[in-house]
């Protein structure tokens, strides 16, 4: 399910574009609805969204100014922009920050919004395929040919002092209750350690990678308080 942002300042709009469509038929939810850019930008760091749909000229915080600051959070986030004719100007400017995704105000009915968001949610699966696969790879490539964490492009947190790589992977997928079981573990893991201490990814069903901080100032890691739950 693909996550939606709502901003628009006009509540009948709003409501227009929240019962234009039936959200969850084309795998969508709508988790916020925001009135200006700040209240966007404020519900997009609670809860981050896979496609923001936006007005530009708003209070308080216009549109183009709160993609920006988005961008930097996620610059994979996707984006509609909501527009009208004498705002193109500011629809250019979108385009140039490579957002392509515009909708006219007046022209939009449920036909042209739906086949706008099947065409992101497209992207975005496609964008995340080809990630997790060579995020994937780039792992096993750390693991097995000791590449340092530093020269990876993957997003670490900015700890200080050392930080371990560890990918758990289900090999007997052959066995009936295997994935439930590894899901069981990986739940587990996660709970046994403290949030602050690590960030955990889904690779895939069978593959998980976790990113543990460790308090120890020395290569030795393996007796951290960290690793007593693996």
């Amino acid at each position: 399910m693909y996550k939606i942002l709502l901003v628009e300042d006009m509540d009948l709009i709003r409501r227009n574009i929240l019962e234009m469509i039936d959200w969850e038929s084309c795998g969508c939810q709508v988790i916020a609805q925001a009135r200006n850019g700040e209240q966007g930008l404020l519900a997009y760091e609670q809860a981050p969204a896979d496609i923001v749909i936006t007005d530009i000229k708003m209070p308080v915080m216009d549109g183009l100014t709160m993609i920006r600051q988005i961008k930097q959070l996620n610059p994979q986030a996707q984006f509609i922009l909501l527009t009208a004719y004498e705002e193109f100007d500011y629809a250019k400017q979108a385009i140039s920050m490579g957002i392509h995704s515009y909708l006219l105000k007046h022209e939009l009915d449920p036909s042209v919004l739906l086949a706008e968001l099947k065409k992101l949610c497209q992207a975005i699966e496609t964008k995340e395929n080809y990630y997790f696969l060579n995020k994937s790879d780039l792992l096993r490539r750390h693991l097995n040919e000791g590449i340092p964490l530093e020269d990876s492009c993957l997003p670490l947190y900015p700890w200080s002092g050392w930080t371990a790589l560890i990918l758990l992977e289900n090999r007997d997928l052959c066995a009936p209750d295997s994935a439930p079981a590894f899901r069981r573990l990986v739940h587990n893991l996660r709970k046994s350690l403290p949030k602050e201490q690590y960030t955990g990814y889904s690779l895939s069903q069978s593959l998980c990678m976790f990113l543990i901080k460790t308090a120890s100032s020395s290569r030795t890691i393996a007796a951290d308080p960290a690793f007593n739950c693996f």
